[in-house]
């Protein structure tokens, strides 16, 4: 079964238990523009990690910031 939660990621990790994720996809915002949003979230991976399960995966989308 696959579940698919979307939404502000703080949010949705603040209520869920720990070790209770498979993966994460994530596409942060990086802090490279002026727009308003963009803005890096700090501390954001060891807070997806205390969800993940011990073998879970994580997966960022990247930007080269040129």
């Amino acid at each position: 079964m696959i579940r698919l939660l979307e939404g502000d990621m703080r949010e949705l990790i603040a209520t869920s238990p720990d070790n209770s994720v498979d993966c994460v996809l994530a596409d942060p915002p990086y802090g490279e523009t002026s727009l308003t949003w963009d803005k890096r979230v700090a501390g954001w991976p060891a807070l997806v990690r205390r969800i993940l399960k011990p073998s879970g995966s994580l997966w960022v989308f990247g930007s080269s910031g040129q």
